[in-house]
Parts: C-alpha cells; sequence; structure tokens
C-alpha cells in the first residue's frame, strides 16, 4: 500500500511540475489575460465556470470531456467548494506558484549541464 501511494504522489509531483511551468509561460506571455481567459470559458456570462459551461469549453475546442473530467478540473480550482470556480478562483488557479524568469531558466539549465559534464 505504501508503495502505491508513493506512486501516486510521485504522479502528483509531475503533476504540478507540468501544470506550473504551463501556467509560468501563459503568465509570460504578453498576449495573455486571466480575465479574457476566464470569458472565454464563462461565455454565457455567469460569473462563474461550472461543469456545463467548462463542458461547452471543450467540446468548441473540439475535446470530449467526460462529466468526471470536467469535475476533476473545477475541484482542482474550487477553493470554497461550491462546484462553480469564480473569476478569483481562476486567477488563483493560474497563477504560477514562482514567476517565469527566462534568465533564471537558462541559468537552471547551465548550472545542469556543468553538474553533468566531466571536468578534463
Amino acid at each position: 500500500m505504501e508503495e502505491e501511494l508513493t506512486k501516486l504522489f510521485e504522479k502528483e509531483i509531475a503533476f504540478n511540475r507540468v501544470t506550473e511551468e504551463i501556467k509560468q509561460r501563459m503568465e509570460a506571455s504578453k498576449t495573455f489575460c486571466c480575465e479574457a481567459a476566464f470569458q472565454c470559458v464563462d461565455d454565457w456570462s455567469y460569473g462563474f465556470i461550472d461543469r456545463k459551461n467548462l463542458s461547452s469549453f471543450f467540446r468548441k475546442h473540439n475535446y470530449k470531456a467526460s462529466r468526471t473530467e470536467c469535475l476533476s478540473v473545477i475541484r482542482r480550482f474550487d477553493l470554497d467548494g461550491d462546484a462553480r470556480v469564480s473569476n478569483r478562483e481562476f486567477i488563483e488557479g493560474l497563477t504560477p506558484e514562482q514567476a517565469y524568469s527566462k534568465v533564471m531558466k537558462r541559468s537552471e539549465m547551465m548550472h545542469a549541464s556543468r553538474q553533468q559534464s566531466p571536468i578534463v
């Protein structure tokens, strides 16, 4: 059981790393706007995102999400447990934990390559 739990946690960490990188790239983009993104999903102007308009958003973008998948996305963003994502919750969900910095990324890559290269 502990081995399976460890695998689950490892997958959760890997998922978080991937989504964090996507959030950082979106935030760094000059064309990305959280409010506009919210409106794209809340195209019925409810002032929140629920399973129905999330499902509609997916269909418009040629992705057939199941009811369970839509609810899973809602649960990740929904901070107050009302099964809806407010504008504030949406923005918080899209905000990366750390700001993206090309300089930092380049520095990390150079540091990692130095550690892997044998010293002659």
